[in-house]
C-alpha cells in the first residue's frame, strides 16, 4: 500500500538540462568511474517524448540521483518514512544490437548511507514506448540509479525514458485541460486489454467525442456519443500493444490523457 511520500522526483519528465561540455539532466549525475567518460558515451535529450518537451537518451551510461565523493556515491532524494511503500512509473524505450537489457535500481538511503536491499527493474528491447512499474521500500531517502546496460558499456544500446514519478506524488497536470476539473473523469483500468472505461464523477455531458491517437500521432478511433450515463465502455482490443493517447471532447473543451494497451 502506498501511504504517501514527501518528494516529487526532481526533472522526472527531463525537460529541464544543463548545457555543459556533454549535456547532463537537471538533478541528475553521470556514474564517477572513468569508464563512462567516452565520446561513444552520452547523455542527452530527445523530442522523441511522452510529456513535456523531451525526453533522456542514454547511450552506454549510468546516471544517479546520488552525489559522489572520495569514498564513492551517497545521498538520494528525501523520502518520508510515512510513506515506506511506493512505486516508480515511467514510460520507455530501448534499443540494442545485442542481447541486452538496461536497468533502473533505487537503493534506500539511511543516514547518507544506501542500505539493502536494493530493488531493481529491467527493460528489455522495445522499439516503442512501453509503461513500466517498480515497487519498493525507502528509509529517510532513496536513491535512482539508470543503466543503459545491465552488462557494462561496450554494447551501444541506448536508454529513452520519459515521465519518471512516485505513486504517491501528484502527476503532472500539464496536459490537461478544465474538462477534467469541471466534470471529472476517470480512466481505468490503465494499462487496459480489452476495454478502457471512462467514468464521469461529475457533470455528465449529453454528448461528447473520444479519439484515441497512436504514439506516432495517428488516428485509431473517432467515436460520437449521446448517453446520461456516468460510465462509457470504450473497446480497444483491436489495437497492438503500446501507448495510446485519448482525447475526449465536450461543450468545447477538450480533455488528453495516455493509456497502455496490453495484449
Amino acid at each position: 500500500s502506498i501511504n504517501g511520500s514527501s518528494i516529487s522526483i526532481q526533472n522526472g519528465g527531463f525537460d529541464s538540462w544543463f548545457l555543459r561540455q556533454v549535456e547532463i539532466p537537471v538533478g541528475w549525475q553521470v556514474f564517477p568511474y572513468p569508464v563512462y567518460y567516452n565520446k561513444n558515451n552520452f547523455a542527452t535529450r530527445s523530442s522523441d517524448h511522452i510529456s513535456g518537451n523531451y525526453s533522456l537518451k542514454l547511450t552506454n551510461l549510468a546516471l544517479t540521483t546520488g552525489k559522489y565523493g572520495q569514498n564513492g556515491i551517497f545521498g538520494g532524494l528525501p523520502f518520508d518514512t510515512k510513506g515506506f511503500h511506493d512505486t516508480l512509473t515511467g514510460y520507455y524505450k530501448y534499443i540494442t544490437p545485442v542481447s541486452d537489457s538496461a536497468e533502473i535500481r533505487i537503493r534506500s538511503v539511511n543516514n547518507g548511507l544506501s542500505s539493502h536491499p536494493v530493488w531493481s527493474i529491467f527493460l528489455d528491447s522495445s522499439a516503442s514506448w512501453k509503461y513500466f512499474e517498480m515497487p519498493f521500500s525507502g528509509f529517510d531517502s532513496i536513491r535512482i540509479d539508470l543503466l543503459s546496460s545491465s552488462w557494462g558499456n561496450k554494447k551501444y544500446s541506448t536508454l529513452y525514458l520519459d515521465d519518471l514519478q512516485l505513486k504517491s506524488q501528484p502527476h503532472n497536470a500539464g496536459i490537461m485541460s478544465s474538462l477534467k476539473s469541471d466534470i471529472g473523469i476517470i480512466a481505468y483500468p490503465n494499462p487496459a486489454q480489452n476495454q478502457l472505461n471512462f467514468h464521469f464523477s461529475g457533470t455528465i455531458p449529453s454528448e461528447f467525442g473520444i479519439r484515441v491517437y497512436s504514439a506516432e500521432g495517428k488516428l485509431m478511433m473517432d467515436n460520437n456519443y449521446q448517453s446520461g450515463s456516468s460510465t462509457v465502455s470504450l473497446p480497444v482490443s483491436q489495437l497492438s500493444a503500446g501507448l495510446y493517447f485519448y482525447e475526449i471532447s465536450a461543450n468545447g473543451s477538450l480533455l488528453r490523457d495516455k493509456f497502455v494497451k496490453n495484449n
